[in-house]
């Protein structure tokens, strides 16, 4: 049980820097748009496990690594519960914060326009 919950922080550590270090010209690089490597610390793979989340999710997609640490820490401590009831929880919570990102995006274009997911000129399609 310990070996399963400390690969599982190993995982939700790399999953955490691969979010942290993205970089919208990462999206070119993996499509081959322009020469290099991804900026991404994680290298190739952090690049496009972040791609594919910031894209689908938005800001949401920080939740993500804080929901797998929490379960994480939670499985040191006996009396964990079981797996299904958080993770209909975390469902609902993401589900939340993407709604509400996508309900109210403004105040959050500047941040998605750094990232290169959304435009501060056009807060509207902000992620």
């Amino acid at each position: 049980m310990k070996i399963k919950a400390t690969v599982s922080f190993v995982l939700t550590l790399l999953l955490l820097l691969a979010f942290i270090s993205y970089n919208k010209l990462d999206n070119a690089v993996l499509c081959g748009g322009i020469g290099g490597s991804p900026q991404n610390w994680i290298g190739h793979a952090g690049a496009w496990v972040s791609v594919c989340f910031f894209h689908v999710l938005g800001l949401a997609a920080y939740l993500i690594p804080l929901f797998f640490l929490l379960r994480t820490l939670r499985s040191f401590v006996s009396g964990a519960g079981r797996f299904s009831v958080f993770a209909g929880g975390a469902l609902l919570i993401l589900i939340g914060a993407v709604l509400m990102f996508g309900l109210a995006p403004e105040p959050f274009s500047g941040v998605t326009d750094y990232l290169g997911i959304g435009r501060r000129q056009v807060p509207q399609l902000a992620m």
